[in-house]
């Protein structure tokens, strides 16, 4: 069987983190199918875990039936710390190169971010001859450059930028989730690289029903938002748009399911609106029993150059699944909600969204049922993990037979 090393930091399993980072676990068995012998490694503790895992040892090995999975033992930091962040980041990579695979690796398969591990994936393709594909989800340091602020001149951005550069001469083969990756890659000089768009994705079918912990206000038009709390989820305007619909209709509700590093900021942010509800995050399979009884599902993002080459969250799919209208606010080009026609895409901006909401709100039931529907035909039809694995594995065989 062809050896195939996965390096993720953030990769986890649905006991520990509950929805993001499974991308890898949910495609490996289907690739073991394939041929391909799938070890994964990540680090114990980030501050995206709802659950860390045990670990006794400097590498746990946790077996599945077609793959393993392998957890670094990592310090504790402050999830606000980005400092603390960066730090596991350099001690996930000082570790990794203590790491003995007991066999050689045909492939080695780095996901971002962190970005680090390139620095290894180099090494080992040097020392085992083995293949190099370097696989983007959020791109580096553009997202901190965009989102949070940081120049371009800030030591470690620079030192990310130059790391990012490095890793698109290396690697053998560009996989991103980003639709419009192939843009930025050409502006950034590297037109010719071998590259493939491969989306986030779902389980066409959920393993277990449970019954869900929420329970909206049946007598509510209710919106709900799912997922983390931070500055690239532009909840802000959303709860500005509440302040302006609150009066005028009193039988909208908006609900926000989660946590992140703005959630407290959010909330102070709310003191005297009562047309919103913040939940506690919730497991995966929760998530879904609770999405199919919204009305209307929301996903915001800012106008931000970043989003031209496409967005790829999670939570599109979630939504989708459920057979939810999105309303989604966006400057977004190829907006997903678009390309499915399962919504409404507006302006990110308060008034904007809260038009998107009374829209939504004055249609029939059967309107927003046929956005739903698309929504669902479209993820169940393109996005499902045994319909991605198939797209990895036409790379998988690219690079092992040299047809790059």
């Amino acid at each position: 069987m062809t050896k195939l090393l996965v390096i993720n930091q953030f990769a986890s399993i649905p006991e520990n983190l509950y929805g993001a980072g499974e991308r890898m676990f949910h495609m490996s068995p289907f690739l073991n199918k394939a041929g391909y012998k799938v070890t994964i490694i990540s680090g114990g503790y980030n501050h995206l875990f709802k659950k860390c895992p045990e670990i006794t040892g400097l590498f746990n090995i946790q077996k599945f039936d077609s793959f393993d999975f392998i957890w670094v033992r990592l310090r504790k930091y402050n999830s606000n710390n980005f400092i603390g962040r960066v730090f596991s980041w350099f001690e996930f990579l000082f570790k990794l190169f203590l790491y003995k695979p007991a066999e050689r690796p045909d492939i080695v398969i780095v996901s971002s971010m962190s970005l680090l591990p390139i620095v290894y994936a180099v090494w080992m393709k040097f020392k085992y001859k083995c293949k190099f594909i370097l696989e983007i989800r959020d791109i580096w340091p553009l997202t901190p450059m965009e989102i949070g602020g940081y120049s371009s001149k800030n030591p470690l951005m620079f030192f990310l930028r130059k790391l990012e550069l490095f890793g698109y001469k290396k690697a053998d083969f560009i996989v991103s989730v980003l639709p419009g990756f192939k843009k930025y890659l050409s502006e950034n000089g590297f037109s010719k690289v071998n590259f493939r768009w491969i989306p986030n994705g779902v389980m066409p079918h959920l393993n277990k029903t449970i019954t869900p912990s929420i329970n909206f206000n049946k007598n509510k038009f209710n919106i709900v938002y799912a997922g983390a709390i931070g500055k690239a989820n532009a909840l802000d305007f959303l709860v500005d748009a509440c302040r302006l619909i609150m009066l005028e209709y009193p039988h909208i509700h908006v609900n926000i399911i989660g946590d992140g590093p703005d959630k407290g900021a959010l909330m102070n942010r709310s003191v005297g609106l009562t047309n919103i509800t913040f939940f506690n995050k919730v497991s995966k399979n929760e998530v879904a029993e609770i999405l199919v009884n919204a009305d209307v599902c929301y996903i915001g993002w800012h106008d931000r150059k970043l989003y031209n080459y496409g967005v790829s969250a999670n939570k599109y799919n979630d939504y989708m699944l459920s057979r939810r209208p999105i309303l989604s606010s966006s400057t977004i080009h190829d907006d997903p909600v678009l390309i499915s026609r399962s919504g409404i895409k507006v302006d990110p901006d308060p008034r904007s969204i809260a038009d998107g909401i009374i829209q939504f709100y004055k249609m029939t039931n059967k309107e927003r049922e046929l956005m739903g529907l698309s929504g669902f035909e479209f993820v169940t039809k393109f996005q499902t993990y045994p319909i991605l694995a198939n797209s990895y594995i036409d790379v998988l065989k690219a690079v092992a037979l040299k047809k790059i």
